[in-house]
């Protein structure tokens, strides 16, 4: 079967290896990194049995 040619070399670069950016997913994750973050102070409020 032949090669997907439908996209030119550049485009098919632009997505490929670690140098490839997302706004949207940059966004996501520190969306839920900032939640997790939260939770874990909660816990340890909780567990330590003061505010801080």
């Amino acid at each position: 079967m032949g090669k997907d040619s439908s996209k030119g070399p550049a485009e098919q670069a632009l997505f490929a290896g670690e140098a490839w950016f997302d706004p949207i997913e940059a966004g996501l994750r520190g969306r839920i990194r900032g939640l997790i973050e939260e939770l874990v102070e909660q816990e340890l409020e909780a567990a330590l049995g003061r505010r801080r």
